[in-house]
């Protein structure tokens, strides 16, 4: 059990020492100290209210960023996706025309040399000779 202790030297003399304080300080220092520390409360409430309003914000434009991200994902995976299979009946039908007609499709070495970048045929002709 906790027993009452007596009250110590020191706690006799603390409200002395207080009394003493409010003799020495003059009463419009303390009004004074006082105004500003209300004023410093309020401009942090002040800055509270602000943050909190930004943090909301902040929250809001992530969500519907977050909903445009997803649905503009899931519009290239489709857009990927119908590539893809258009790439391989394209190279179904390619593989099906040059079984039937070989002569249609140029080889890849063939295809190299016409069409590349700024070179004409004749370009090509006298890099050979």
């Amino acid at each position: 059990m906790i027993s009452m202790m007596e009250p110590t030297e020191e706690d006799k003399t603390l409200p002395q020492i207080i009394g003493q304080i409010s003799n020495i300080v003059d009463p419009c220092d303390v009004v004074q100290m006082i105004n500003v520390q209300m004023s410093a409360i309020e401009r942090l409430e002040n800055t509270n209210k602000s943050i909190a309003n930004c943090v909301k914000m902040s929250q809001d434009k992530l969500s519907s960023t977050s909903k445009l991200f997803q649905k503009t994902a899931k519009q290239l995976n489709e857009s990927k996706r119908d590539l893809d299979i258009i790439y391989r009946k394209i190279c179904d039908l390619k593989a099906r025309i040059k079984s039937e007609r070989p002569d249609l499709i140029p080889s890849p070495t063939e295809r190299c040399d016409t069409h590349s970048e700024g070179n004409t045929q004749q370009d090509i002709n006298r890099d050979d000779t």
